[in-house]
């Protein structure tokens, strides 16, 4: 109904003025707006166009970069917690279960966060595992660190959740259509109308600048709104650096550590 209620007025301002300037035009010889007033509008509303979702990509693009570290950060947090629990076997437990699930990130889930799926069952995996660790500390009568371990547990995956809610594009596809068509209407109608009195050749090296330039600046907005993918992806770096420090302090404090899982983070047989 909304829709309806914007686009009728334009159709019916359209018509009746088209209808009101067959009889405007014949008296008023020479009046009236140039080619390039016509198109000046189209090309400022591009602009904005471009302007606005630029800013809304660059956005998520950044939040997106923000959860995926700070989901790092509360992995080695946890991780330093679980260290100081008082049974060795489910402290060490613990600790290679988060290196685990660091792997299962980065190998699964991020591979998988670029196609848009949904979230990597590896890493369900290492997080059912993980709360049945919380539940072997509350049953064994608690630990100091208990609280402390819940609390990065809800941490941890809310930060996951936001992480891979950003792998979606955020914007529109309405709004990334009606870009589209300001964009290629801009350049048609420079193409059309520009003057030749300046140049064929000096015309087709400035309209191949401006349309390189907004063609690229659209090309990174698009890129930018898929965060986890492309020419400007986020990588795991974050949460490769906090597993190769949880390793060097599992294997500082057990020489021979064995870890429930392959270097990919997928659960070795029997765990």
């Amino acid at each position: 109904m909304v829709e309806l209620l914007i686009i009728l007025p334009l159709v019916v301002a359209v018509i009746v003025g088209i209808a009101l300037n067959r009889r405007w035009a014949p008296k008023h010889d020479g009046a009236g707006l140039d080619i390039a007033d016509l198109i000046n509008p189209i090309v400022t509303i591009a602009a904005i166009l471009l302007a606005f979702v630029m800013v809304e990509a660059l956005a998520s693009y950044g939040r997106a970069r923000d959860y995926a570290g700070a989901e790092a950060r509360v992995v080695d947090e946890e991780a330093e917690s679980a260290g100081r629990l008082g049974d060795r076997v489910i402290r060490l437990a613990y600790e290679t279960d988060l290196v685990c699930y660091a792997r299962a990130v980065r190998f699964h889930e991020w591979p998988s966060m670029a196609r848009g799926a949904d979230r990597s069952p590896t890493v369900d995996h290492w997080t059912g595992d993980i709360e049945r660790l919380l539940s072997e500390v509350r049953a064994a009568g608690g630990d100091g660190e208990l609280d402390r371990l819940i609390d990065f547990d809800s941490d941890r995956g809310d930060a996951r959740l936001a992480r891979l809610s950003e792998a979606e594009p955020s914007l529109p596809t309405g709004l990334v259509w009606l870009m589209l068509g300001s964009v290629v209407v801009s350049v048609f109608g420079l193409a059309l109308f520009m003057k030749s009195d300046t140049g064929r050749r000096t015309n087709f090296v400035v309209l191949l600048i401006f349309g390189a330039l907004v063609g690229g600046t659209f090309v990174t907005i698009i890129d930018l709104d898929r965060p986890f993918d492309g020419f400007n992806s986020i990588d795991p770096a974050a949460m490769a650096r906090t597993e190769a420090m949880i390793t060097r302090d599992i294997e500082i404090r057990y020489p021979v550590p064995t870890y429930p899982c392959d270097a990919t983070g997928i659960p070795l047989v029997g765990e």
